[in-house]
């Protein structure tokens, strides 16, 4: 019988080695501005830039952006997150009629 525990991280797992040991460690900056996803995400690439790779490899940078032009599309669509994703999962997660037990589109409403 193992004492392991599976779902056990240790400090390593939690905090790579890219991000320095400081004060201001992404998740507080994150946590303290009360961030959400898309902002949380750039803000991590950004203070990770050129700790994991060298400074040349611009991908944390390019990442960092993506989610901002992200947040930014989100923040000037006229619906909200949650009507954007209702509309996403309608028109991409339809669901499998021959594996459905109704037989009527109309009748899923898809």
């Amino acid at each position: 019988m193992s004492t392991t525990n599976p779902t056990a991280t240790t400090y390593n797992q939690v905090n790579p080695s890219h991000y320095p040991k400081t004060i201001f460690e992404p998740i507080n900056i994150i946590e303290y501005y009360g961030l959400n996803f898309n902002l949380g995400n750039a803000l991590a690439y950004i203070l990770r830039w050129g700790k994991k790779s060298s400074k040349e490899d611009t991908t944390d940078l390019e990442k960092a952006i993506w989610y901002l032009k992200r947040e930014i599309s989100n923040t000037k669509s006229p619906f909200s997150y949650e009507e954007l994703l209702a509309h996403h999962y309608k028109i991409s997660c339809k669901p499998d009629l021959a594996f459905y037990p109704y037989t009527d589109e109309e009748e899923l409403g898809v």
